[in-house]
């Protein structure tokens, strides 16, 4: 062992850092200075991983240059080199990857935090992840929800196969199931329902709910509040559907609104249709309410 090291206790267990500690249990090996392993099973704390500790389990581990990083127990669950004062509570087959310090991962399984997302936080759950440089970046739990990379600052909540892409950061999702937030679509929030989705390039833009909802690209500062099968078309963007039914805003139909009803249209910019049934807007600057109105002609 190293000068002022200890070992407590157990077989084949290795103190090798300056005053470094392993206090039991089988094939551990503590390498940093300062370092210690309480027990457990063939865990390891790295080189230079000065101050670092592992509190038990079994087949944890802790990587080179990774100062005063923890895991606190478990299996299987790893911090790679590089990632300084980052954790793992426990869990199983939890990993943070190297470069990302300050990172935590507070249990659950197979949760993991890519390369180069600093300060980055996963609550629990199963096999979760952040990607790539994302610093600040936030799943709360659920299962199989993703933060792609060069989404900083945005925020999972929870739920299940819950998506945020590439690029948007600043975005979040509160939960809900199936909900996806597009490549480029920073600042943009789904609070939860299932299956929505708000398409690249469409930032700014905010689904409150519902099912199968649907903000397409470049819809920018759109909004669809709830309601089922509701859809902006490309390039509509500060348009608002509130809810209801089947309800589609067109293609380029910039800052038009619809309430609410069912199977309402508006195909020009700034057309309103408050609720109703199968209303139809294909005027600029036109209204229509009620069942089955159309207006077909500008202002």
């Amino acid at each position: 062992g190293a000068t002022e090291a200890t070992v407590a206790g157990g077989g084949h267990n290795r103190a090798l850092g300056f005053a470094s500690a392993v206090g039991g249990g089988g094939g551990n090996a503590a390498s940093g200075l300062w370092s210690a392993i309480a027990g457990g099973r063939d865990n390891a704390v790295g080189t230079a991983a000065d101050y670092a500790a592992v509190g038990g389990g079994s087949q944890n581990q802790i990587g080179t240059n990774s100062a005063n990083s923890t895991v606190g127990g478990g299996d299987a669950n790893g911090i790679g080199a590089n990632s300084i004062a980052s954790t793992i509570s426990g869990g199983v087959a939890n990993d943070v990857a190297a470069d990302s310090s300050y990172a935590t991962i507070a249990g659950g399984a197979g949760n993991y935090i890519r390369s180069s997302s600093s300060i980055s936080a996963i609550g629990g759950g199963m096999f979760n992840g952040i990607f790539n440089q994302n610093t600040n970046a936030t799943i709360g739990g659920g299962h199989n929800n993703v933060i792609w990379q060069d989404s900083s600052y945005s925020t999972i909540a929870g739920g299940e196969k819950n998506d945020i892409d590439t690029t948007s950061p600043h975005s979040a999702i509160a939960g809900g199931q199936n909900n996806d937030i597009g490549p480029n679509s920073h600042h943009s929030v789904i609070t939860g329902g299932e299956n929505n989705d708000i398409g690249p390039d469409a930032w700014h833009s905010v689904i409150g709910g519902g099912s199968v909802n649907v903000i397409e690209t470049r819809a920018r500062a759109t909004t669809v509040s709830g309601g089922l099968g509701n859809t902006v078309e490309d390039g509509s963007w500060l348009s608002t559907i509130g809810g209801g039914f089947e309800n589609v805003i067109g293609t380029n139909s910039v800052s038009s609104t619809i309430g609410g009803g069912w199977f309402n249209s508006a195909v020009r910019s700034f057309a309103t249709i408050p609720g109703g049934f199968a209303n139809h807007v294909a005027g600029q600057v036109a209204f229509a309410a009620g069942r089955k109105a159309h207006a077909l002609h500008d202002y």
